[in-house]
């Protein structure tokens, strides 16, 4: 996927196409934390108990933040270039 993305970002010539590997990482990042918590139910994972829950949460936290950190200022701060809803996020 990475290597994917990487090529994408290399070969693209559309004035936004720069953005499609960051929009693929938050795909991920979404796709991660619907399967750690099952929120599709599509793996009927057993319940996760508080402890566990508690740990993920911080592990897709730091995520997060090094996102912010990795991401070009006006790709994280403009919610009309990435579409919330598209990635799951509401």
């Amino acid at each position: 996927m990475e290597t994917c993305a990487e090529s994408l970002a290399h070969s693209l010539h559309a004035e936004t196409d720069y953005l499609l590997p960051y929009f693929i990482r938050f795909q991920r990042f979404a796709e991660e934390v619907d399967h750690a918590f099952d929120y599709s139910q599509t793996h009927k994972l057993p319940q996760l108990d508080a402890m566990r829950i508690e740990i993920l949460v911080k592990a897709f936290e730091q995520q997060l933040n090094q996102f912010e950190l990795t991401f070009p200022t006006h790709i994280w701060n403009n919610g009309k270039i990435i579409p919330q809803a598209e990635f799951g996020f509401h």
